[in-house]
Formats: structure tokens, C-alpha cells, sequence
């Protein structure tokens, strides 16, 4: 993945699109992590599947920056107008690399194209130089930061029909699957095809389930005197 792809991604999370492909959930103020589909899946490609982000605020709604966690390897990026302020920085130290450790990284690596950027890790981050563009960092340092758990937003009602659009896709593959095989081989019921089709049909409604109960959750949200008053 590019530079450019990753200011692309930004760009296009700060005018609100993408929440079909990207789900995201808080893990400080200014960090968020995120599952990133970067397109629609396809089938029979090698590494299909969703890319984990860090997306970095400066303390507005809107990302400045990104990093993609590649397990033994980190691609950062920020954007242009907003370089040199300290946002990475400080997002790596309190959110990011504490979270790698708790979820049972013990060291991360990270390489470099220019050496200017790998002094820039070694004196911001704390990493050490393991070779002319590579470095290192051992993560239990962080050992003694309180547990980052994720700030969980829960899901819209509009987000149930995408989530209900796409069960009908899975559905009608797992038709076309099992129609092909009982035109190749008669009924095959130990395959149980019809049955995951049937399952698949409960998932929506669950969902609908998980927000009504998360909105009984909500505490009431109080009513000034005067408000009360003119409801009568």
C-alpha cells in the first residue's frame, strides 16, 4: 500500500464515506483502530481480507494520520499541513505501541526508504538501529500502561440494512453452491448448505437486537423544569 493510497483513505473517511468497508472504534481520543476493507471481497485472491489502521486525530473528528499495522512491519503516514506537530508521536507513545504489547506483541520492527526517517524513529519513538534502514523497539516498556480497551460506538439502523444487504449476497452464493452441486450430484444434505443459508437469515435481526438493547442501556438523559413544563 502507497502514500498516496493511505492520504486517499483519509481523505475520503473525513467526508464520512467508506462506513460500509471501515469499521471503527476508539482506542484513546486521538487514536482510533480500525478494520479496513479496502475494497469489496472477491474470492480465490491470496491475503483477501481487511488491513488493521490506526487513524490519528489532532484532537478535531478529523484523521491527520495513519498507520498500517503490518505485524513485523508498520507503514506511517501523515498528512502534509499537519507534519512536525507531535500528533504521531505522541499517538504511537500512549496509543499504539501500548496496544501492539497488550495484544501480545513483545517487539515491533519497522523499516525505512530514507535514513532521515529511521533517525527520526530511533529519537522520537525510541527504537533502536538495527541495520542502515531498519530498527527495532522492545514493547515492554509499556508494560505498566493501564489496559486500552475499545470504545465501542455501536452501529446505526442504517448500517443493519447494509449488514442485512450483504447476508443476502452470502445467501444467494450459498444457493448458486448448492444448486451446482445437486445438479452435479443429486441432493447432498450432509453438506448442510441450506442450513448455513438459514442461519445467515437470523444474523440481521441479532444485530437489531444488539443496538435495541444497547439503547435501552443508555442512561435517560435528564429534562430542564422547563422542558418538562411544556410537554404538558
Amino acid at each position: 500500500m502507497t502514500h498516496d493510497s493511505i492520504e486517499q483513505l483519509i481523505d475520503l473517511l473525513n467526508k464520512g464515506e467508506l462506513s460500509d468497508r471501515v469499521f471503527v472504534a476508539a482506542l484513546t481520543e486521538v487514536v482510533h483502530f480500525a478494520k479496513v476493507w479496502m475494497e469489496e471481497p472477491k474470492g480465490g485472491i491470496a491475503g483477501e481480507g481487511s488491513y488493521e489502521f490506526f487513524f490519528i486525530t489532532n484532537g478535531s473528528p478529523l484523521y491527520v494520520a495513519a498507520v498500517l499495522d503490518m505485524v513485523n512491519d508498520l507503514h506511517v503516514f501523515v498528512k502534509n499541513d499537519h507534519r512536525g506537530k507531535g500528533y504521531l508521536t505522541k499517538a504511537m507513545h500512549e496509543g499504539v505501541l501500548p496496544w501492539l504489547y497488550q495484544s501480545g506483541r513483545k517487539k515491533q520492527r519497522v523499516t525505512f526508504e530514507e535514513s532521515k526517517v529511521l533517525d527520526y524513529c530511533v529519537r522520537n519513538w525510541g527504537f533502536s538501529k538495527t541495520g542502515d534502514f531498519e530498527a527495532k523497539k522492545d514493547l515492554s516498556i509499556y508494560s505498566k500502561v493501564p489496559k486500552i480497551t475499545l470504545n465501542h460506538q455501536g452501529l446505526s439502523w442504517d448500517a443493519v440494512g447494509e449488514i442485512r444487504r450483504k447476508m443476502d449476497r452470502a445467501k444467494l452464493y450459498l444457493q448458486m453452491v448448492r444448486e451446482q452441486v445437486q445438479m452435479a450430484y443429486g441432493d447432498c444434505n450432509e453438506l448442510y448448505i441450506e442450513t448455513i443459508q438459514q442461519d445467515i437469515e437470523y444474523i440481521p435481526g441479532e444485530v437489531e437486537e444488539l443496538i435495541e438493547k444497547s439503547n435501552r442501556a443508555q442512561p435517560p438523559i435528564p429534562l430542564l423544569i422547563d422542558q418538562v413544563r411544556s410537554l404538558k
